[in-house]
């Protein structure tokens, strides 16, 4: 797993500036753990004792408005670290986390992230240079749930859940839904009923297929209607 970790690590900014030693001292921290379609990394106020690497899987970061309704603040996909800014500032968790795909992840203790942190002056300068990349991302994402049209909001989220990634040279893919489409309405911002249209469109136009909870996915027509498919 070893080898593995620390090239997960190096692709992330946190870490990327850690020579070779400090990078296996906390790539040989890490702990692999499984995770099912539904399952619960941790709720909103939590204690942040780690920190999450995604290895594989989807996993979905959301919290509950004022008037009760959740709303999803991001998709944290394959490579992706989430959990971070609970073990910087040891304040309880910011959202909730859980995953929406079968997933794979390493996690980091806080004790160990701030020993790494607190030697390295060039992590310290990567980290907050990464939070700012962070802020920025996430009103990228608040921008596309306002301006993106729905189905190309869909096709993303269908990629992501599928773990496909930009080189992903497969013509089709598959996945398991583990949530009902009132979530699944709610991880893209939108209706039930119209998240359910686009659905329907897709299958009569072989986008995607259904049987139960499985769905088989072109791959290239999501990606064509993400790069500029028309809102139904």
């Amino acid at each position: 797993m070893k080898t593995d970790a620390q090239a997960i690590l190096r692709r992330h900014a946190f870490f990327a500036s850690l020579d070779g030693a400090a990078l296996e001292q906390v790539a040989g921290r890490l702990q692999k753990r499984s995770f099912k379609s539904g399952d619960m990394i941790f709720q909103r106020g939590d204690a942040g004792d780690a920190m999450f690497v995604v290895e594989s899987g989807a996993i979905r970061l959301a919290r509950d408005s004022v008037h009760g309704r959740e709303f999803t603040v991001r998709l944290a996909g394959p490579g992706e670290v989430f959990g971070e800014i609970a073990i910087i500032d040891g304040a309880g968790r910011t959202t909730d986390a859980a995953a929406v795909a079968p997933s794979v992840l390493l996690s980091l203790a806080r004790r160990d992230f701030q020993a790494a942190f607190r030697s390295s002056p060039a992590m310290q300068d990567a980290v907050l240079s990464a939070l700012c990349e962070r802020l920025r991302a996430t009103t990228d994402q608040l921008e596309m749930i306002a301006l993106q049209p729905l189905e190309a909001r869909v096709a993303q989220l269908f990629l992501l859940l599928a773990n496909v990634g930009e080189e992903d040279a497969r013509s089709r893919a598959a996945f398991e839904l583990a949530i009902d489409q009132r979530e699944l309405a709610a991880l893209v911002g939108a209706t039930r009923p119209r998240v359910n249209r686009v659905l329907v469109t897709w299958d009569q136009n072989g986008v995607i297929s259904r049987s139960g909870r499985r769905y088989e996915c072109d791959v290239e027509k999501l990606r064509d209607i993400m790069a500029g498919g028309d809102d139904p």
